[in-house]
């Protein structure tokens, strides 16, 4: 297995069997009673990882693992991700962790000679990435960015930088992959400060190594405001009323993860947006800046307008459909995509066609919580599909698993939304009212709230059949004539706007002696 990018951690293989490294471990088939979860997991005994001393080592949902206990509580982190084959946690002769795959294959985990100690200074204002006597003010030649569409983080406000050291020639300079994603040169820094309301609660670094690997970093902010302290492990915290996780150089990579490239955000649909520079107080182009500065090796392959770009999910001048993809690929992605670490066929990258996601009618692999009925995706039925239903917990079941403690409602919203219109799967939608003619109760005219008051299944635009006897005729226009000129939000108002007036008397002439729905309107 390859190393982590932490590169504190690795698993090597060792054996063929279980039995070449452990004499009490039971030798047996993995079947799903006994794969990953919290009670197949060890207590460290061994001696060549000195960090995991203390720690009990476990699998769940693709991670490896560690608990210990911290004043009265049970801290968490995860140590890596695992190839999905891999269930098995057994403690070898030597008090070691190795783990098992499905194969039979065996691994033993084991601790690098890299330290994070040893690269990383340990106040924040020491780093060379902030102004000394103020760690709060960007050093010069850092170079913001903010991506179109935001991860989730329990409502921080973040500021982001980028810090090359030279940019002169294309082997130290940004690389742009097939799939849009940056390939960053050795030394490069990525930086991301946190602030929960006043208060700046974190700077996180992501460090790429002379050696090509990626560590992560963690600084805590002081009470005054002046300085932060570099974290050796994860904390959690309340800061300002809410409860705040800082990672472990473990955690950073369960979501930077290598199939995704590691450093996200930064990337071409991300950054193909607008960004206000407030050193020259100006507004440009990301890219078209980045361009401009040499930081892509090549330049770009083409204009901003021709290359893909993703929405603000707050934009609602945008396509429902796109927002939410958008949105999906910010916060889920990076794991839930071809060889991620995420469980089943999902692949949420905004450029996948909705057909290939994976998601549609597909039953979850991780569990329904037994709802029954439940699909990773119900097209039409937010209360029927796992992957929001999953993103509305916050317990065990929660996805994303680590880095939030909070609901995002805006977020939720904007899924729920997009999975009730049934967008994005190859289906038309005929009227433009974000429901597609498979979901809409009257497909031939826009009815974005899809009122129908009668509860007949044909929507109020489709249906001035009154007294539901399967056709449009003098009684219901008899019917409808007493609530002419008042204000009505029942059946009688056709079009919504909250009275029955000559706007609505009209639809009597359109299904005239036709049955209600869409097939009889005249759009």
């Amino acid at each position: 297995a390859p190393p982590t990018p932490a590169r504190h951690l690795d698993l090597v293989s060792v054996a063929d069997s279980i039995d070449a490294v452990s004499s009490t471990a039971p030798a047996r088939t993995i079947d799903s009673s006994q794969k990953s979860g919290r009670d197949n997991g060890i207590a460290y005994r061994g001696t060549a990882t000195p960090a995991l001393q203390g720690h009990y080592v476990y699998i769940e949902n693709g991670l490896l693992m560690a608990e210990y206990s911290v004043v009265h509580t049970v801290a968490r982190e995860v140590l890596m991700p695992l190839a999905k084959n891999i269930h098995r946690v057994v403690e070898g002769d030597d008090g070691e962790v190795y783990l098992q795959d499905d194969n039979g294959n065996v691994y033993r985990l084991r601790q690098t000679a890299d330290s994070m100690e040893g690269g990383a200074a340990s106040l924040l204002s020491q780093t060379g990435c902030f102004l000394p006597g103020d760690p709060s003010a960007p050093a010069p030649g850092l170079i913001p960015y903010a991506p179109a569409s935001p991860l989730w983080s329990d409502n921080a406000v973040k500021r982001r930088w980028i810090a090359m050291p030279d940019w002169d020639t294309p082997d130290t300079q940004i690389t742009v992959l097939p799939d849009g994603n940056f390939e960053f040169p050795n030394g490069t820094v990525l930086i991301k400060e946190f602030r929960l309301g006043d208060v700046i609660a974190e700077t996180r670094l992501l460090v790429k190594g002379l050696d090509g690997n990626w560590t992560g970093y963690s600084y805590e902010w002081n009470a005054e405001q002046t300085d932060a302290t570099l974290l050796s492990g994860g904390k959690t915290t309340v800061i300002n009323g809410q409860t705040w996780e800082f990672p472990s150089p473990f955690v950073c990579f369960a979501c930077h993860t290598a199939v995704a490239n590691v450093s996200l955000g930064p990337e071409i649909a991300q950054l193909n947006s607008d960004y206000y520079y407030s050193d020259t107080a100006l507004t440009a182009n990301q890219l078209t800046t980045f361009d401009s500065i040499g930081l892509i090796a090549g330049g770009l392959s083409a204009p901003v307008s021709e290359l893909d770009a993703l929405p603000d999910p707050t934009d609602t001048m945008e396509p429902l459909d796109e927002r939410a993809r958008g949105y999906l690929h910010a916060n889920c992605a990076s794991c839930h995509q071809p060889s991620g670490p995420g469980f089943g066929p999902m692949d949420l990258r905004y450029f996948i066609a909705g057909e290939s996601m994976g998601a549609a009618d597909e039953n979850p692999m991780a569990g329904d919580l037994g709802i029954p009925g439940a699909k990773i995706l119900v097209r039409g039925n937010p209360d029927l599909s796992m992957l929001l239903i999953r993103m509305l917990r916050l317990d065990f079941a929660r996805m994303p698993i680590l880095g939030t403690e909070i609901v995002d409602p805006e977020g939720t919203a904007l899924v729920s939304a997009w999975i009730n219109s049934g967008l994005g799967f190859g289906v038309a939608d005929s009227d433009a009212d974000q429901k597609t003619d498979d979901l809409d109760n009257c497909s031939a005219v826009a009815n974005p709230l899809q009122r129908d008051t009668d509860g007949d299944g044909f929507g109020n635009f489709c249906d001035p059949d009154l007294d539901n006897n399967g056709v449009v005729n003098f009684l219901d226009v008899s019917a409808w004539v007493p609530f002419f000129n008042t204000v009505t939000s029942g059946d009688a108002d056709f079009n919504g706007d909250g009275l029955a007036n000559f706007g609505d008397f009209v639809f009597f002439a359109d299904y005239f002696l036709q049955p209600p729905g869409p097939g009889s309107v005249s759009p």
